[in-house]
């Protein structure tokens, strides 16, 4: 575990995620940040913000703050009286690889915990930053399933990224429980205001959170990877080989309904497959599996209230791994639309539209490998078993 936290919990130690220990003994120290000083013209700086808001006491986007300097003015709200700026623990803006802030933390929790697979602890996922958003993919440990979530820069009420960002590996389960410090957020309850930043010469993310004037920072340790550029390539490998070849059956559907049609899957006991049915002819969309007690179709016409859009080619009749897709619809919870698409290599790609209060775009991409032996594609007779 590694939580440091400043504000409102003080005292002698700090620990750290890479298990070190800071002395801070005799210092009360306080969260906040401060605004640092123009990057050099040399630097490229893509920003984003959003409306302009009056300073307040509790202001802690880390784009607002000013530094404390040599004139006599006050100190930062984000540092204690005799505090220095080299003690304030923040990375200098050249060290930085982008900077940004959340009206509300819950949009990003839901979107990363509908990305987590099972209950292990120990899934690592890469962090891609760029001038139009920031990214989180995981692959399953089989490497047959990959999943990303994508939110734009206009998420987010300010978002800086500095010379084109760059990509990290890190801890999505250690991430999740940095956000639910202050208890899982629902809708309609207080929104904690979330800041982060990632500091390139220690590989740190650091997440500073505000609900209602009690401030936490976490300082969460980036993952070493022995092979970077591997690693990236092999995230990029799904998405590639998905466009390589032709999507002929494709379709968009109200996240809600399918939600409620696939309910029922839960009560199969030991499913193991579960096959996807597209065609120009009925049944143009069917979800089939079978358990040790019975099996499940599942069918929409195409003049189902279901369909935004339906576009089918050719019959494609696809078998996947139960549990993978299954996990591939837990976006349904907090997605407004689904688009489905199956290319003639058989790999489907699910990608769920969340809506976003700021009017930005978020993304959830499921893309799973078939079950290679079942996949059959061109003409298939829908009435085939």
């Amino acid at each position: 575990r590694s939580l440091s936290a400043w504000g409102c919990f003080t005292g002698p130690m700090a620990l750290n995620f890479d298990g070190s220990q800071e002395s801070h003994a005799g210092e009360e120290e306080q969260y906040g940040s401060y605004r640092q000083s123009p990057a050099p013209s040399s630097r490229k700086r893509h920003h984003h913000g959003g409306a302009a808001s009056s300073e307040s006491d509790h202001d802690t986007s880390p784009m607002t703050r000013r530094r404390p300097n040599d004139d006599g003015d006050e100190p930062s709200p984000g540092l204690s009286p005799g505090m220095s700026q080299s003690q304030s623990n923040y990375p200098e803006e050249n060290e930085t690889m982008f900077s940004c802030r959340l009206a509300s933390g819950r949009e990003i929790q839901s979107m990363l915990q509908c990305l987590v697979n099972g209950t292990r602890k120990d899934q690592h996922a890469q962090c891609q930053v760029h001038a139009g958003g920031i990214s989180f993919s995981l692959q399953s440990r089989s490497r047959t399933t990959q999943v990303t979530g994508t939110m734009d820069k206009n998420c987010f009420t300010e978002f800086e990224c500095y010379d084109d960002g760059g990509t990290f590996c890190i801890n999505i389960c250690t991430l999740l429980d940095c956000l639910s410090i202050f208890g899982p957020q629902q809708a309609g309850t207080n929104s904690t205001v979330v800041t982060m930043s990632f500091d390139k010469n220690l590989c740190q993310l650091i997440l500073n959170l505000d609900e209602d004037g009690v401030f936490t920072r976490c300082d969460i340790q980036a993952i070493e990877n022995d092979g970077d550029e591997e690693v990236g390539a092999r995230f990029a490998q799904f998405s590639d080989e998905f466009r390589q070849k032709p999507s002929p059956c494709k379709c968009i559907v109200k996240s809600e309904q399918l939600k409620e049609a696939l309910n029922e899957l839960r009560d199969l006991n030991n499913a193991t497959r579960l096959s996807v049915l597209l065609s120009p002819q009925a049944p143009h969309f069917q979800i089939s599996a079978q358990g040790s007690l019975g099996f499940l179709d599942i069918e929409f016409p195409r003049s189902s209230d279901l369909f935004e859009l339906f576009e089918c080619t050719e019959t494609m009749k696809t078998e996947y791994d139960y549990d993978s897709f299954v996990q591939g619809m837990r976006a349904l919870t907090v997605s407004e639309e689904s688009y489905f698409r199956i290319n003639e290599g058989g790999l489907l790609c699910i990608q769920h539209h969340v809506e976003t209060h700021g009017g930005g775009r978020c993304f959830i991409d499921f893309i799973m490998l078939p079950n290679i032996a079942d996949c059959e594609t061109g003409p298939v007779d829908p009435a085939a078993p």
